[in-house]
This record gives structure tokens, sequence and C-alpha cells, in this order.
């Protein structure tokens, strides 16, 4: 095991032993024997090493007794003996039953929500919003943030990281040196997926409708791909499913066409924003959170069965906002507070 020291903590770094499985949990016990408390044993959350492959990282933050002492003696990237229990299971398991994650940390409780961020981006919408004060932690893991996932990063400590810089070379990742509206933030995100969603969905139908269309008056193919919006082709026949549309449904349809043109065009044209900045604008043109949220209540298509939303971390106003939004709307939620 590789031990390194940072000025909030220690991180350790060991090779995963013959019939460990990261998957199988979210937490391992510790015991280090070179400390005084050498018979303790302490969860930690854990991720994959992003330097060493088939390696797993735990940070352990100094707060207590037991990580002060550990702080002071890792003075030096050093290998040292560690005894490892585990992995044991946590809130953030029930992160593989949701098609969309919202992940919300604050300091330290990044450790968990990376794992997810890392296990999940590549198969599920994920959005991670960290709240983070100290420079050091933020530049030493600010690098595993470039990926698939939309990343929001707040810094609300004293300098200036160098992860001020390196972000603007990740384009799926915001950095604000400011503290969140984070109400306003989670109704954007959820706003602006779900109603993409909508559109994506309306437009599938809009399409079958148009084959059938196709297979009563004449031959024309037709072979969309429903669940990307890239590659769906602008057709005569559209334009005939929308002309027989009931009048109830016509101004829906007619909307979600020219919007999914509109972004085929931009697609096509390079011009197409990325989810962060799209979610950022929508922050923009909000003028009342209550007003978003009764609509999100409001929808009937049960979306909210395909949404997760975890917090990890020790900020009770937090906290507690989640567990109300999660309320108010009926969402899945689960909170790791570092309460053991």
């Amino acid at each position: 095991p590789i031990f390194t020291q940072m000025p909030s903590g220690v991180e350790l770094s060991f090779k995963n032993p013959k019939g460990f499985d990261p998957d199988a949990g979210a937490y391992l016990n510790i015991c280090i024997p070179w400390l005084r408390q050498w018979s303790q044993w302490h969860p930690f959350s854990y991720y994959n090493d992003p330097r060493r492959s088939g390696h797993t990282c735990i940070f352990m933050m100094a707060f207590g007794d037991w990580t002060r002492q550990l702080h002071q003696m890792a003075t030096n990237d050093t290998k040292r003996p560690v005894f490892i229990r585990g992995p044991v299971a946590s809130p953030y398991v029930k992160a593989a039953d949701a098609e969309n994650l919202l992940l919300i940390a604050t300091g330290i409780g990044v450790t968990p929500a990376l794992g997810a961020l890392q296990k999940f981006q590549k198969t599920r919408n994920v959005t991670f919003i960290w709240v983070v004060a100290d420079p050091a932690l933020l530049d030493f893991y600010g690098h595993m943030f470039a990926g698939e996932a939309s990343v929001f990063v707040f810094f609300d400590g004293k300098g200036t990281p160098a992860f001020a810089e390196e972000s603007k070379d990740y384009a799926n990742v915001s950095y604000v040196p400011a503290r969140p509206d984070m109400l306003k933030l989670l109704v954007s995100v959820l706003a602006h997926h779900i109603e993409k969603s909508q559109t994506i969905t309306t437009v599938a139908k809009l399409f079958a409708k148009a084959d059938s269309y196709c297979n009563r008056v004449a031959p024309f193919p037709l072979a969309p791909a429903v669940d990307t919006i890239p590659e769906i082709p602008v057709t005569k026949n559209v334009t005939m499913v929308i002309a027989d549309t009931d009048d109830a449904d016509k101004h829906t349809t007619q909307v979600c066409w020219t919007e999914t043109q509109n972004i085929a065009s931009d697609i096509e044209s390079g011009k197409l924003p990325d989810t962060v900045t799209l979610v950022k604008q929508r922050m923009e043109q909000i003028e009342d959170v209550r007003a978003i949220k009764a609509k999100l209540k409001a929808m009937t298509n049960d979306w909210q069965q395909h949404w997760g939303m975890f917090y990890c971390g020790g900020v009770p106003p937090v906290a507690n906002m989640l567990n109300n939004l999660s309320a108010e709307l009926n969402m899945n939620y689960r909170v790791e507070s570092f309460k053991w």
C-alpha cells in the first residue's frame, strides 16, 4: 500500500488482492498496525485509482485522533502495511437501480460519489455536484472529472485552486468560485433532462406514426434512431402526420418536431451546446423555483422511477434541503452522512 500525505488528509492506494471485488460494496474497514491505536478499525469509502490499473484508493481526512495521528506520521509518500476488510454495502449501492443519477457531495463526501461516477458515467445519465472549500482536495481529485458526466464544481474556500484553470479543458465541467443556489440548480437539472426525454419520446411516437402512414399511402424508407436525436431525418411523412394529428396534440407535436430539427441542425454545424451549458442557461431563465417544482410534480409520466438522488457530506442544511425536495417530488433519495 502507498500512503500519500495531503494538506487535509492522507490517501491510501493499494493493489486489489485476489478475490477482491470493488463492485461488491462502497466501504472498507481499515486497520493500520503501526499507529498507537493499532487495534482500531475504521470505515472509509473507496474509489478506483485513476493512476494505477487494478488499484483502489481511500482518502482519510485528518479529522479525529486516529486520522490526525496518521496524517502526522505519513509525512512522505511511503509503503507500509495495512489490514483491510470488505467491501461493505452503503446507500450508494442503490445507484445501480437508477437510469439517471444526481450525485451531490460536500467536502470529503466526494469519495463515494467518485465511485458511482466512475462506475456509471458511461452507461447512465449522471450529474455530479460538489461543493468544496479545500483547494488541495479539489486539485487532487479534479482531473478525475473529465468524461461523460455533467459536473458542477463550486469552490467556496480561500485562494485560487489550480483546478480553476484546469477545468477550462473539460467541456463537461463547470467551475464556479462561489456557493451554489443548490435548489435552483437541482430543479434546472431535472427540468432539462426530463423535458429532453419527453421530446425524444414524442418524436419517437411521431416517427412510428409516420412509418405507419408510409405503409398505408406509399412505400417510403424510414428507419430513424429513436433514442438519439442526431440521426433523426427530416421527412415529408412527418409533416403529413402532424397535419393528421388531433388538434389537442398538434401543437405539442409540432413544437417537439421543430425543436428536434433545430437540435439536428446545431449538431451538423457543430453548434450544439453541452449539457452543462444548457443547464446553466436554464438556471438563468428560472424566475420562480416553486413554479418549476409544481410543473415537475404535475408530470404524469412517472419520471421519478428512473431517477436516483444521493448525498454524501456533513452539511445539515444541504441534507435537509435534499430531503425536503425528494419528499416533495417523490424521488428516490439516499444519504450517507459519515455518522458511523
